[in-house]
């Protein structure tokens, strides 16, 4: 999946792409989880701005900046991006303050393509597989859907049901590109038994990794395993089927 660079970005919260890039771009921004951590990433990082250079202290700069010549409507859009030219200078030293939550995106991205594969929380192929998360409370567990928010610290049950006698391997990744087998024999997939909901004996707690944790559970007929880094190519495999649910990281 092409990368969006964060002016491409800048330029789709201003509205200022084409018809047809903006459509594209809400519907990445839908369906892909990174995309969209990344977008409200840069969301926040122009709010936080704002706050500390409010319009009201721009206006006078503002009427005096060559972008005053042309002709600009009053509203919040064309005001946010003569701010952002006013600003750019801070805003390039902001970004290069958080490059560590950018270098999360690019790594997850970048070595391991998964989460761009795969993110409608219950396709598969052939087989009507299951899997469940439970989120632990103080005195229950309330199940999560795709996309719901989980926050560091919060313990996490898993379950699985498979339709049929087969070899699976329950696996998650996290927003920096770390790969937690949960089932199986290290990264080797193991024999399931089907027709039963099995619970997996131990809870996840959730790290401060950010943004997401992708959970997947693989099954095929044949026995197979995991590689880390080619996580996109095992998916790719046409004995492999998946499920997938994706839980965001929120505060």
């Amino acid at each position: 999946m092409k990368q969006i660079s964060d002016l491409k970005i800048e330029q789709y919260l201003l509205g200022e792409l084409s018809k047809a890039e903006m459509e594209s771009l809400l519907k990445r921004e839908e369906t892909d989880e990174i995309f969209h951590a990344k977008v409200e990433n840069l969301r926040k990082q122009n709010q936080e701005i704002l706050q500390q250079f409010p319009f009201e202290n721009l206006e006078a700069k503002m009427k005096n900046h060559p972008f005053a010549k042309k002709q600009f409507h009053v509203n919040f859009a064309v005001k946010f991006a003569a701010a952002l030219v006013l600003m750019i200078g801070f805003v390039s030293a902001f970004l290069f303050q958080n490059s560590k939550t950018e270098n999360a995106f690019l790594s997850a991205e970048n070595g391991i393509e998964v989460a761009l594969l795969s993110d409608s929380g219950s396709r598969i192929k052939g087989m009507q597989n299951k899997i469940e998360i439970w989120k632990k409370t103080a005195d229950s567990a309330v199940q999560m859907n795709h996309l719901d928010v989980a926050k560091e610290g919060d313990e996490l049950q898993l379950r699985y049901f498979v339709t049929q006698k087969c070899y699976g391997l329950f696996f998650s990744f996290d927003g920096n590109g770390v790969v937690t087998i949960h089932l199986g024999n290290k990264n080797s997939a193991v024999e399931l038994e089907p027709n039963k909901m099995k619970t997996l004996p131990f809870a996840y707690k959730l790290d401060a990794a950010p943004h997401f944790e992708k959970f997947f559970l693989l099954t095929s007929d044949q026995k197979f395993s995991l590689d880390s880094v080619n996580i996109d190519q095992l998916l790719k495999q046409k004995n492999i089927q998946q499920v997938s649910i994706t839980i965001r990281k929120g505060e």
